[in-house]
């Protein structure tokens, strides 16, 4: 019975779900309208240049003080320093003094300021103290603490590209869930960017509002309106043409194996997006009958030259639905596998366990090329923000809704 007082319970509060957020959104603005108001002309509590700029390359990254630093985001500032980038470190939150030693030698300027508005209330902050000190940086690369950035190679890759991209804004992803923008966790603007009217009424206008649905809509998609808008051009470090070069290049059998990396949901989909040239093999007796359930089996890499075409078929099947479901969603969550395996990207988002989208063994899986001891600390990072299971009616709002 306490069963099915739970299921109408559930099912009556999804009803209502809508105008809950609502209510509670208007709720929680009232309450941080003055710290938001306060921050019209943005504040800090402490800032201190550590050590002169060198170049005109700076970046600006951000770190929430709650959780302190870990070994990954130091190798973020590590690679930015060997790159003769000028990070402003901007810390949500006053560091203890163990942590702000860590960093001293290997930033620009460290700024401290209260927790208001999240990263976009402090990428804001950094933007608009730049613009008041008349420094014009020729690259002005942006990273949040929302992303794992795994040492080596590819992490110093990455930044290298965001610093020397011919494009005027690049990011290191893009998403196409709700409208097309690019991700706001590791991107890069050049001098054209940073002077245009559009981006800069954007950044002193911006409201920093600690609600995440805000600075999703109101910051991380606005913001690619307005360089669309601004004719500015986009670029992304992993693309999808780039990892779908990637995967024409492998046989049938090596991508059905990287299925495996994909999200727990879509490899319970993927059989059925082979159905069809399975059946076409079958009429053409190129396939092998199951004497066990008398179904098609379709052994694609061992067909004959004749079968070329059948064995075309069902690659392009399944790179496509791979793609396909890559491409409607944000595609550092659902591609993460992929990425990382195929173009080896150094970025690890820390909520795919808390949004049901892998499981442990699925990480451990993925970042098997990555030494023991971090990839144990990297899962354990991510289960400790919890996973969607048994989320009791609060909670399973929060997690629905983004608060």
């Amino acid at each position: 019975m306490s069963t099915f007082f739970r299921r109408v319970a559930y099912l009556c509060l999804r009803i209502v779900d809508k105008p809950i957020f609502w209510l509670v959104s208007g709720y929680l603005k009232l309450v941080e309208y003055p710290s938001v108001r306060a921050e019209a002309k943005p504040r800090f509590l402490t800032m201190e240049t550590i050590s002169p700029a060198t170049g005109a390359t700076y970046a600006i990254v951000v770190k929430f003080f709650g959780r302190g630093l870990d070994e990954t985001f130091l190798s973020l500032l590590e690679t930015l320093r060997r790159e003769n980038v000028n990070t402003i470190l901007v810390f949500n939150g006053r560091p203890d003094q163990a942590s702000r030693h860590l960093v001293e030698d290997l930033v620009h300027r460290i700024v401290v300021r209260k927790n208001v508005g999240r990263d976009f209330g402090a990428y804001r902050a950094a933007f608009l103290l730049l613009t008041q000190e008349g420094i014009q940086p020729e690259r002005l690369l942006f990273f949040n603490d929302s992303i794992i950035y795994l040492p080596g190679r590819a992490l110093t890759q990455l930044v290298e590209s965001l610093k020397t991209s011919p494009s005027q804004v690049v990011g290191s992803f893009e998403n196409h869930s709700r409208s097309h923008h690019v991700g706001s966790y590791a991107f890069s603007i050049d001098r054209t960017t940073f002077l245009d009217p559009k981006v800069r009424y954007f950044w002193q206008h911006y409201w920093p509002s600690n609600l995440r649905v805000h600075a999703i809509k109101r910051g991380e998609l606005k913001l690619s309106r307005v360089y669309r808008e601004a004719r500015l051009r986009l670029d992304v470090v992993y693309s999808l043409d780039k990892l779908a070069a990637k995967l024409e290049a492998l046989t049938f059998s090596e991508i059905l194996e990287l299925a495996s990396y994909m999200p727990l949901e879509f490899r319970n989909t993927i059989l059925r997006a082979l159905d069809i040239p399975v059946r076409v093999a079958a009429l053409l007796g190129l396939g092998k009958t199951d004497s066990t359930n008398h179904s098609s089996v379709l052994e694609v890499d061992t067909l004959s030259q004749d079968s070329d075409a059948v064995r075309l078929l069902a690659k392009r099947a399944l790179i496509d639905h791979l793609l396909e479901r890559i491409a409607d969603q944000s595609q550092i969550h659902f591609g993460f596998g992929l990425y990382h395996r195929l173009l080896d990207a150094p970025l690890v988002k820390k909520d795919l366990l808390y949004h049901g989208l892998y499981a442990e063994q699925d990480i451990a899986t993925i970042l098997s090329d990555v030494e023991p001891k971090l990839r144990t600390s990297i899962i354990r990072d991510l289960i400790s923000r919890q996973r969607p299971i048994h989320l009791g009616l609060v909670d399973g709002f929060v997690r629905r809704n983004g608060f």
